[in-house]
């Protein structure tokens, strides 16, 4: 599963040049071929993230994506976002991903 966020970050991504546009798109298309896309659409989720936002000290946009991840029941996150780390805890996993090397 992803967090609907993840599409606006590619697409993000692709406006300051650092992915190809027609790339963004390709990505958000096998996104959204092979993965549950979580929408922000409810005001438990919103709750969630504003609460883990404060409460650890992150982005908003990184505890929704978070608290997504929690709604639907996942116990660990994939990230290249080191501050995601600060919502590790007991029920729920930060795995932290490394870049490609050349």
């Amino acid at each position: 599963m992803v967090c609907c966020l993840t599409l606006a970050e590619l697409r993000r991504l692709a406006l300051r040049g650092v992915i190809e546009a027609a790339d963004a798109d390709l990505l958000k298309e096998a996104v959204m071929a092979v993965c549950d896309v979580v929408w922000i659409d409810g005001p438990d989720l919103l709750e969630r993230a504003a609460r883990l936002s404060h409460g650890v000290g992150v982005p908003l946009v990184d505890a929704l994506i978070v608290a997504a991840a929690e709604g639907r029941g996942a116990v660990e996150v994939w990230t290249a976002d080191g501050d995601l780390l600060r919502c590790t805890r007991d029920t729920f996993r930060v795995r932290l991903l490394s870049p490609a090397r050349s």
